[in-house]
């Protein structure tokens, strides 16, 4: 159990669910925090997981319904193929469509941050991406294909 020190409250973030989703025969684990607010994706670094996001998952919720998967070779989550940027991206757009969401907000570090804004830089309907130096990052996405030209 831990303590939440914006607020006072006890926060337990071990009650997050693991899941996992099958792409292309491999399977991409993630952790899903919950919560009512609007979807959260947080990318992790390399040499990281999903869970690391369980503290600030806690402390954003009950505004985000946060989610943070492992992700390819990392973690839970089966290694791949390659590690291609098109490939990490297309495994959270994988993700989104499991979920079911049209737009999240994303979060990255490292790595993670990386994926978040080549994912929202890809996706005409995001109305707003940030790159990080050292820093998280922050961009709305939504999983929508480029119109054909």
């Amino acid at each position: 159990m831990r303590i939440d020190l914006r607020c006072g409250e006890a926060m337990n973030p071990t009650s997050a669910q693991r899941s996992t989703l099958t792409i292309e025969g491999r399977t991409l684990s993630y952790m899903d925090f919950g919560g009512p607010g609007r979807p959260l994706i947080a990318l992790h670094g390399h040499m990281s997981e999903g869970a690391s996001f369980a503290d600030l998952a806690a402390r954003l919720a009950p505004a985000w319904r946060f989610m943070a998967p492992d992700q390819r070779g990392h973690g839970a989550s089966d290694r791949a193929p390659d590690y291609s940027r098109a490939g990490y991206i297309a495994d959270l757009e994988a993700l989104m469509d499991h979920l079911g969401l049209d737009q999240a907000a994303l979060l990255g570090h490292s790595l993670g941050a990386i994926n978040a804004y080549q994912f929202a830089a890809r996706h005409p309907a995001a109305p707003r991406s940030s790159t990080p130096r050292a820093a998280p990052s922050w961009a709305w996405a939504a999983p929508t294909r480029w119109p054909s030209s």
